[in-house]
């Protein structure tokens, strides 16, 4: 048989081994919604970057057609913020530069035809 001491000290090793296997459950489960979170946050912020980034490339692109001579480069304006105003500004400029290429080069020609 055993004693009340024995007994008293089976009934403690099983309450600590319950209270470990919480402690492992609730660590795992902490850090399974950390590593969710961070996950949602990265995909997030990647989307995020992509949505900032892409319109600056578009401005870029256009940027070297116009400096390769392609006046009739334009920047679709899709927004109504400081990034659609630009896009609007730079179109007009383009437009301009363009006016002006022909201008010059039309002066070019009539100069040596005289």
């Amino acid at each position: 048989m055993h004693t009340p001491a024995q007994s008293q000290r089976g009934d403690h090793v099983q309450r600590q081994s319950k209270a470990g296997n919480v402690a492992d459950r609730a660590i795992w489960s902490t850090v399974f919604v950390a590593a969710s979170v961070l996950t949602v946050a990265l995909i997030f912020s990647l989307l995020l970057a992509e949505r900032i980034v892409r319109p600056l490339r578009r401005f870029m692109d256009a940027s070297r057609k116009i400096s390769a001579g392609d006046y009739a480069v334009q920047v679709p304006v899709e927004t109504d913020d400081e990034l659609g105003s630009l896009a609007g500004e730079f179109n007009q400029m383009a437009a301009q530069l363009g006016q002006y290429h022909e201008m010059i080069s039309s002066r070019s020609f009539q100069k040596r035809t005289r």
